[in-house]
């Protein structure tokens, strides 16, 4: 029976489906949106991670000095002389003591940096970094500079190149810095799979480094194809 400000069971019971179906096809569009805007985040964290890993392990072989700059294994790891910046002495300093017009990504750390040094008879030798001193001014070029500590006494350097001691690896689905034989640091995010790697890109010294990163399985899309770049240092030839 019908009231004019009422209705049937039979018309209460068809709202209620109609609703229901309403509901459940809305939700099944905010299921398909929510599993779309995942996908999208984690091809972009995979990509960024993956291009992040590339730009930071060129750089660092672009540059190196030579092969003996850096080394490949054992396992998926690179050491290397990570160079932090460079300059060159005032004209007239001596061995051990040098005053240094710096320019580089950062200051000197007597912690955990050695220095690079080119001598006059065209060599590179490896110094330790003992103390930095307070700015002061070369009076012979007018440049900024500080007092650098330098072991063993080495006369006749032309330019000096700072760095710390490195190394990369590829693990727990990240790539990883440890400076010396401190922790490994993550430098990406955790989107790749167990079989990314870091080797090396040839057999000779000097060849390269060949990093393969595959991004983690996707739920959604399944089997994607591996990501394979190769890093050369900046004096190989491949």
């Amino acid at each position: 029976m019908k009231t004019v400000a009422g209705c049937t069971m039979v018309e209460l019971l068809v709202a209620v489906v109609v609703s229901a179906v309403v509901l459940s096809v809305a939700g099944s569009a905010y299921a398909l949106s929510l599993r779309a805007a995942q996908r999208t985040l984690r091809e972009t964290e995979g990509s960024q991670a993956a291009g992040v890993a590339w730009s930071i392990l060129a750089a660092e072989l672009r540059a190196q000095s030579g092969p003996s700059d850096y080394a490949i294994g054992p396992g998926d790891s690179i050491r290397l002389r990570a160079f932090r910046g460079g300059g060159w002495p005032c004209p007239g300093d001596g061995p051990g003591v040098l005053r240094i017009a710096h320019r580089g990504d950062r200051s000197p750390n007597v912690q955990k940096d050695s220095v690079l040094a080119l001598t006059d008879r065209g060599t590179w030798v490896a110094l330790g970094l003992d103390a930095v001193g307070g700015a002061q001014t070369c009076a012979a070029t007018g440049a900024s500079v500080r007092t650098w500590t330098l072991s063993p006494l080495t006369p006749g350097l032309q330019y000096v190149r700072l760095f710390e001691s490195g190394t990369y690896s590829v693990e727990r689905a990240t790539l990883r810095y440890r400076v010396g034989r401190g922790g490994r640091q993550p430098v990406t995010a955790e989107r790749f799979d167990s079989t990314a790697t870091l080797a090396a890109a040839g057999s000779a010294p000097g060849m390269g480094a060949a990093l393969t990163l595959p991004l983690a399985s996707d739920p959604y899309m399944p089997g994607r194809p591996a990501g394979r770049r190769v890093a050369w240092p900046r004096r190989a030839t491949p």
